[in-house]
């Protein structure tokens, strides 16, 4: 599973029972930021649908055991991988190496919300908030990305509709935050974009042979005398 993937399930499959609430900032309609803080398990109901498939398969019994009866995990299930592309945002996160699925998710037509732990080879061509939404692996501020694309109006519905206790206040400020979808949608077109280009097998073999290079001359007694200079071609 990995520690960043556990975190980001837990997070957004609070039970209601926990009596939870989330601190988030929005954004109104002259750009202005709002805070407000709403109750965990509506905003995960109507701003995602996150879980792991299953359960991990290998290791100790009593951790097994531990992941199938935490609360606040989901299990769907097996299900397509194309099923990730109805969604108009997709996460992709690191699990125990790096995620292998950064530039199939791309190549989509979903804005793709990427938390990482490790650096990747065509990492340098990528612009975060021009290709992609980067998010911290601490996850603080998922909600208020989350807020500020897709507002929270879907919540307070959710608050009237099930007589959930929120304070008035925070409900009126909830109420004042816009969505952002056509941000989201540049987003999300710019990263297919790049990912339909400058992710190619090409490009890939371009820089496995560019570091083979760099390798040799780091290797070679003669090191120095291979190195660039800066205004060399």
């Amino acid at each position: 599973m990995g520690w960043l993937r556990s975190r980001l399930v837990s997070r957004t499959n609070r039970p209601s029972s926990w009596h939870h609430s989330d601190a988030l900032l929005l954004s109104d309609s002259t750009s202005h930021v709002v805070p407000t803080t709403l109750p965990s398990h509506l905003l995960n109901s109507a701003l995602t649908d996150i879980a792991f498939s299953s359960s991990d398969q290998f290791g100790e019994a009593a951790s097994l055991e531990s992941q199938r009866t935490e609360p606040s995990f989901r299990f769907t299930g097996l299900v397509p991988f194309r099923t990730n592309y109805a969604s108009k945002a997709i996460f992709d996160l690191d699990g125990t190496a790096y995620s292998g699925r950064f530039v199939a998710l791309l190549r989509s037509r979903s804005a793709v919300f990427k938390s990482r732990l490790y650096l990747e080879a065509l990492d340098d061509g990528l612009v975060p908030w021009y290709h992609y939404v980067p998010v911290s692996v601490r996850l603080d501020e998922l909600y208020s990305l989350l807020g500020y694309f897709f507002s929270a109006r879907s919540v307070v519905a959710a608050v009237v509709e099930t007589g959930e206790k929120v304070g008035r206040r925070e409900l009126e400020k909830a109420r004042k935050g816009v969505e952002h979808e056509e941000e989201l949608r540049r987003i999300a077109e710019q990263g297919r974009e790049w990912g339909t280009k400058c992710a190619r097998r090409e490009d890939a073999m371009s820089y496995a042979y560019l570091l083979a290079l760099e390798w040799a001359r780091l290797q070679s007694d003669e090191r120095e005398g291979f190195r660039m200079e800066e205004g060399e071609e």
